[in-house]
């Protein structure tokens, strides 16, 4: 759909003849803190002539200007893409900078001949749409021609046009001398939008504030506000959990004067805008136009609460949260991306991170454990729901092995190999290194990264430890990975269940979990030294691992 903004014109009479010079009072005028100036030098080549025009250039030798003269201009001439006129390009800079503002176009031009002649100029973003043709009259003097266009959201950046269309076949055309783009603050005459900074969020986020959880509500919020007002907007802190301020400046190319938040509040109800890239790529795919983020932080339903998803590595958590971000549910536009945060307000979103309670592994990507204790703690008081998803440790075992010694993030073994038998021969060829790994030995990070640094993973011991601990806690909701494989549609349901008691998933297609369960079999048939090993395993640890519903 092409999106056009609101436009006014102006034509703006010839300067008051007060100056000695009235063509260099208008180029101050025009050029005074305009964001672009094109003057029509030899040097400033237009991006394309439509077919047909005439354009010649000329000089004024005792004003002291170089001009173009334009005539025969097509009657039917297009005003989108680069526009079927005398076509300039703007500099991608200023295309960022119009976005979303209202521009003003400002022309310099008399009618060549000493007569009178028609003009018209356009603005097309060449993407969300233009102001369309805004004809001018021109007299025998110089004058000031202006036109006001509310420029759209930029979504592609296919790159921003003006564009001159002379009158038609047989009038003698119109002369110019310079051009320039003035574009207003993007904040203005608007009211800072105080209901979208989750000052609980931004408080907890940002320790730096010195804003603490004993401090009355009230305060809290107000040096929220008043430290984004201040610091956080110029420094792109995201001043809730699902606006990401250095994604959203980017990718509407802010200027470090332009305020995420209000520029989204102003343009939110326009659907030409989106919070963070997972936001904007479901829109893209959906039929249904994602929720206001105000709603989602002011009237969210009552009983929802914050969800932290959780799981040691290689155990499916990140198939976990692509369900949820797949699904056709609201609930996927609460989730967060970036791991698990220190959040303790009340709105219910959705994090996804790796945590442990008793063994630090902070380098590894972990939070510190004292965290994992904490969220347990909050999770029994009701304050949040905790979910767990666990594997088999020894799937978990070869499918972090193979992370950790490529070091580079991919999803599972199955992508990293071409098949079972390539994935087989790794194993066998590379087993020492393996058992490194399993024991949590230093030499493992000695061979694979070359440093004497803590073991970068935990032993399969601590790996079995960690996933008891975390099953024998009452205000966990866990989840075992083969489930589903098993049967997905029950397992989601579930899910759901938790996330959002108000929801029923509409629809039963839940994509399966491409890992292959119990991996570790068809290695101990395939892979004599792997055999040997779980041959080798303590009867405590087989033990341990039975009891987490899992055969040795």
């Amino acid at each position: 759909m092409r999106l056009s903004g609101k436009l006014k014109t102006e034509a703006v009479g010839a300067e008051a003849a007060n100056s000695d010079n009235p063509l260099e009072a208008m180029r101050a005028r025009v050029t005074k803190s305009a964001a672009y100036v094109h003057s029509f030098e030899s040097a400033a080549a237009p991006y394309r002539i439509a077919a047909g025009m005439i354009c010649s250039s000329h000089t004024d030798r005792k004003a002291g200007i170089a001009y173009i003269r334009l005539a025969n201009g097509k009657i039917d001439a297009a005003a989108n893409g680069a526009t079927d006129g005398y076509s300039i390009r703007l500099p991608d800079k200023i295309e960022a900078a119009a976005s979303g503002r209202l521009i003003s176009v400002n022309v310099v031009a008399r009618a060549a001949g000493r007569t009178q002649s028609r003009f018209a100029i356009a603005y097309s973003t060449n993407d969300m749409g233009n102001s369309g043709w805004r004809w001018q009259e021109a007299g025998a003097e110089w004058s000031i021609f202006k036109i006001e266009f509310e420029v759209p959201v930029m979504q592609k950046a296919h790159g921003d046009f003006v564009g001159i269309l002379p009158d038609a076949q047989g009038r003698p055309g119109t002369e110019f001398c310079y051009i320039s783009i003035n574009t207003s603050a993007a904040t203005e005459g608007s009211e800072f939008p105080r209901d979208l900074l989750d000052a609980s969020w931004y408080a907890d986020l940002y320790p730096d504030l010195k804003l603490p959880r004993d401090l009355p509500h009230e305060a809290r919020c107000a040096g929220s506000i008043q430290h984004y007002l201040d610091f956080g907007s110029r420094e792109r802190r995201d001043p809730n959990a699902l606006l990401d301020s250095k994604w959203y400046a980017h990718r509407f190319r802010l200027s470090a004067d332009v305020d995420p938040l209000v520029h989204y509040a102003q343009h939110e109800k326009y659907g030409q805008v989106s919070p963070n890239h997972f936001w904007e790529a479901a829109r893209k795919r959906s039929i249904i136009a994602p929720p206001a983020l105000s709603s989602m932080l002011i009237n969210y339903p009552a009983h929802r609460r914050p969800t932290y998803i959780t799981g040691l590595f290689g155990t499916g958590r990140f198939y976990l949260h692509n369900v949820i971000l797949n699904s056709d549910l609201e609930i996927a536009y609460f989730f967060r991306r970036g791991g698990l945060y220190n959040y303790h307000g009340t709105v219910p979103y959705i994090f996804s991170g790796h945590a442990t309670l008793m063994y630090d592994y902070e380098r590894a990507g972990f939070t510190p454990p004292a965290f994992g204790r904490a969220l347990l703690e909050r999770a029994a008081a009701g304050l949040i729901n905790v979910i767990f998803i666990y594997r088999h440790p020894l799937d978990s075992l070869l499918s972090n092995w193979i992370w950790w010694r490529r070091w580079a993030m991919t999803s599972g073994i199955a992508e990293s190999y071409k098949s079972e038998e390539e994935f087989h021969r790794d194993l066998n060829d590379n087993f020492y290194e393996f058992s490194l790994f399993c024991g949590g030995s230093k030499d493992f990070t000695r061979i694979v990264e070359g440093t004497d640094a803590k073991p970068t993973f935990m032993s399969l011991l601590e790996f079995v430890h960690e996933t008891e601990l975390f099953l024998s806690s009452p205000n966990v909701h866990c989840f075992r990975f083969e489930d589903f494989k098993t049967d997905a549609v029950r397992e989601f349901k579930r899910l759901v269940s938790i996330l959002a008691p108000d929801l029923t998933p509409k629809s039963d297609n839940v994509p399966l979990p491409k890992s292959l369960a119990n991996r570790y079999e068809l290695a101990k048939e395939n892979v004599s030294p792997f055999g040997a090993f779980m041959a080798s395993l303590p009867r405590d640890v087989t033990k341990r691992i039975n009891a987490l519903g899992y055969s040795v």
